[in-house]
């Protein structure tokens, strides 16, 4: 079956033709009712096909019912009013569609052969599938025995032939290549940047048609926060688990870099173009990809597309329902203070630091584990077991004490965490105690960050036969590492890859990929849809380019002095300020360039700037980076490996990645994707 993108237009002979170019074999790409941009104006045939062998035909449609009087380029016809009028031979109107379209093509030297001939044959026809055969016969004496069709010549299998009659010259076989520049001259909002051209698999996804009934689990689903064999734990609440709505779920997962988020933004454009009536919402987390690449792109696609970042969801709904804007209360500033003015917590301040703290903390909450009981009997993979780090319950003995004078606190202020500010809008809704905007469709971009109950508030604002089209990269998940089993979501079966990352050069992936090839966490995430690969890293389509560079034995002072050089000379030789970041894990590694931040330079968390990209990354103090957590907590080092991983394919050039010390034992399967610079 051919792919087919576009709505099959209004007139019922169109619907026909729609159906018969369906059922076209799967190496046929059609177009139906395109919008093509030229020099001259728009133009809009019928339907556009694409073959590697035949190049592009164009096609268009007339509902005409009886033929009176042919001229050369246009029929007297009887209308189903009886009313009679002179009009234009669709097979004139599709060969000015071919001319408009040739003009285009010849704009690209890949099109071209040594004698600036173009190489993709065009044909063209005219289609009346409600015409008597005997009328049809008439227009082919007049208008050219292989231009026009008749219904038989598209039924009954006929309509392969029937293309393939239409008179052309012979060309080479056209590559995938040039299949792509063609696609682009079709949909212009193919076109990615200067010359990039988003690849037949991202355009399918994107505009694909994924509605499916998603049936209720025939089991609970628990928290299982191990993937080797230990029990499961505390069920997730049924509100979580109530998958009986007869919504569709698409997952489209690819790595780092195989333009996930541009999949989103030609489905929007895809979306407002052709089903204009829908109402669909696009959210992310992260405040960075949401104000580089959402709200400038989709800002156009009112009102069929809103975006807004979940948390501004959350402050919807908290406002609609309370008539007042809250800003929840930074975890971390609340931990600092109770270090500060509890003496009786000094010793866990030097066994955990509070990041560790905050992250135990959300997930507590997250898994409904606030009572002592519940918590102290749970396993936490990284936390407990033969695997990571081990609480004992003496331990978390103390945690717990620590998170009720925690909660404790958040009470007197008043406040809300971020945890408990989701929390709080998902009962909101929950209870149906405010009107919100329902949606066709909600596309979640960096969806590996949502947790359980996100998922479920979001599938509160769908519609009863809405969409969830979900996009992610397990091995970037640097905030939660809950599967999608978890989340209550099932995507077997409902999964695409994503496989060629384009953004980044090979040798930027290849160090990259080197990191996590062995990322346990991150590889039972990605194969819990049955459907798992590792990108194509030999692709044809990946650039080349330099290895990145790893600096060793330079004192931090000098790291500064290194990044400060290498930045004016970059600058020097054009990169613009933004082209470059500054990336790390502790905001101690990243104040000493606060100056260069202010000068355009991006300097920023990791955890901020997934889905963002820029042509050179430098990573200071990487000692610092990696090891956040103790050695021997096998799950906190994979956590900081991913989030090393997220760091380096950020870069799409150059990448930098500078320690005081020896490279660190971890990270060894890097050496042979690097070069490695050492100091005295």
């Amino acid at each position: 079956m051919a792919e087919i993108y576009g709505k099959k237009g209004d007139m019922f002979g169109e619907h026909i033709v729609y159906t018969a170019l369906l059922n076209l074999p799967n190496d046929w790409l059609v177009y139906s009712q395109p919008t093509i941009v030229t020099d001259n104006g728009n133009r809009h045939p019928d339907f556009v096909v694409v073959h590697p062998e035949l190049g592009l035909i164009v096609l268009d449609v007339k509902d005409w019912i009886e033929i009176l009087d042919i001229e050369r380029d246009k029929a007297r016809i009887r209308q189903r009013d009886k009313s009679i009028e002179w009009r234009g031979s669709p097979v004139e109107q599709a060969k000015n569609h071919c001319f408009a379209i040739s003009d285009e093509l010849k704009k690209f030297p890949e099109l071209m052969d040594d004698k600036d001939r173009l190489l993709v044959t065009w044909r063209y026809a005219g289609i009346l599938p409600q015409l008597d055969m005997g009328d049809v016969n008439r227009l082919k004496i007049v208008w050219g025995r292989d231009y026009v069709f008749g219904l038989p010549n598209i039924e009954k299998n006929n309509q392969e032939n029937s293309l393939r009659s239409i008179p052309g010259p012979k060309r080479p076989k056209l590559s995938d290549r040039q299949i792509d520049i063609i696609r682009c001259i079709i949909d212009s909002s193919l076109r990615v940047g200067d010359n990039g051209i988003l690849d037949k698999h991202q355009e399918e996804y994107a505009k694909s048609d994924f509605t499916r009934t998603i049936p209720k689990p025939t089991t609970d689903i628990g928290y299982q926060q191990t993937f080797d064999g230990i029990d499961s734990l505390e069920s997730i609440p049924e509100e979580i688990t109530d998958t009986s709505k007869t919504q569709s779920v698409r997952l489209i997962r690819g790595s780092a870099g195989t333009g996930k988020t541009d999949v989103i933004i030609l489905r929007c454009k895809y979306l407002k173009e052709y089903f204009s009536e829908t109402k669909n919402l696009v959210t992310t987390f992260n405040i960075p990809v949401a104000e580089t690449r959402f709200q400038s792109a989709l800002k156009e696609l009112s009102p069929t597309i809103t975006f807004k970042r979940f948390g501004q969801i959350c402050q919807d709904i908290y406002f609609k329902r309370y008539s007042i804007i809250t800003e929840p209360q930074n975890s971390k500033g609340v931990v600092n203070a109770i270090f500060e003015r509890e003496s009786k917590f000094e010793r866990i301040k030097t066994d955990y630091d509070d990041d560790f703290l905050v992250d135990e903390f959300q997930w507590m909450k997250e898994t409904e584990l606030t009572t002592r009981e519940k918590y102290l009997n749970t396993v936490r993979e990284g936390r407990g077991g033969v695997k990571g780090r081990t609480l004992s319950k003496s331990q978390k003995e103390i945690v717990f004490d620590f998170f009720e004078t925690y909660q404790k606190y958040l009470a007197e202020l008043p406040a809300l965490d971020w945890t408990d500010f989701f929390h709080r809008a998902l009962k909101i809704m929950q209870n149906n105690e405010i009107d919100y905007p329902k949606y066709d469709e909600i596309m979640i971009d960096e969806a590996q960050h949502f947790a359980p109950k996100w998922i479920e508030l979001l599938r509160l604002l769908l519609t009863e036969n809405g969409r969830l089209f979900l996009c992610e990269d397990p091995s970037q998940s640097v905030y939660r590492t809950y599967s999608w089993y978890q989340k209550g979501v099932e995507v077997r079966g409902r999964t695409k890859i994503l496989k060629i990352p384009y953004r980044s050069t090979r040798q930027i992936l290849k160090a990259a990929y080197a990191l996590v090839s062995n990322n346990q966490v991150a590889q039972n995430l990605l194969k819990e849809s049955d459907d798992f690969e590792w990108p194509d890293l030999d692709a044809e389509g990946i650039r080349n380019g330099n290895l990145p560079e790893i600096h060793l034995h330079m004192p931090f002072l000098n790291q500064q002095e290194f990044i400060e050089r290498k930045i004016e000379e970059l600058l020097k030789r054009g990169f613009h300020p933004t082209d470059i970041a500054i990336l790390h894990t502790q905001k101690y590694a990243l104040d000493p360039f606060e100056e260069m931040k202010r000068n355009g330079i991006i300097v920023d968390d990791v955890k901020r700037i997934t889905g963002m990209e820029y042509r050179v990354v430098f990573i200071p103090k990487l000692n610092d980076f990696l090891y956040k957590y103790e050695q021997e907590d096998k799950i906190g080092m994979e956590a900081n490996l991913s989030s090393l991983y997220t760091a380096i394919t950020r870069s799409k050039d150059l990448v930098y990645i500078i320690n005081e010390k020896n490279l660190p034992r971890i990270i060894d399967e890097i050496k042979d994707h690097v070069h490695i610079v050492k100091y005295n």
